[in-house]
């Protein structure tokens, strides 16, 4: 009996930390969609602290889209030539790493347009 809550009390703990991630991406999805964050600051890891530490669990292919004027065929180009897997995790990118990133990106002819 004991373990049946247990597992009931893990499922929960996960599903409301899976809920809680899913919102927090849908924010910074809003709030790059609405300017309010410079997304080359979120790519460099030089926004606000909480937000880098939210964003250092995101994978590549998860943050790109989220970019303005990048879609999906955007960010799978901007991979091939960042010569890295699309499953790495922002965190798992040296500083300079992400430099290179946002170069990248901000280099493409069709961001802003």
């Amino acid at each position: 009996m004991a373990m049946t809550e247990r597992r009931t009390e893990q499922t929960s703990t996960a599903l409301a930390k899976a809920r809680a991630v899913r919102v927090a991406h849908g924010n910074l999805r809003k709030a790059l969609k609405a300017r309010q964050l410079d997304p080359f600051q979120v790519i460099e890891g030089t926004a606000h602290p909480k937000i880098e530490e939210f964003v250092k669990d995101m994978k590549l292919v998860s943050l790109l889209p989220m970019v303005p004027g990048v879609g999906k065929s955007v960010t799978h180009e901007i991979l091939l030539a960042f010569d890295v897997s699309p499953t790495i995790r922002m965190g798992q990118l040296t500083p300079e790493r992400r430099q290179e990133l946002s170069r990248l990106v901000k280099g493409a002819r069709w961001l802003y347009d």
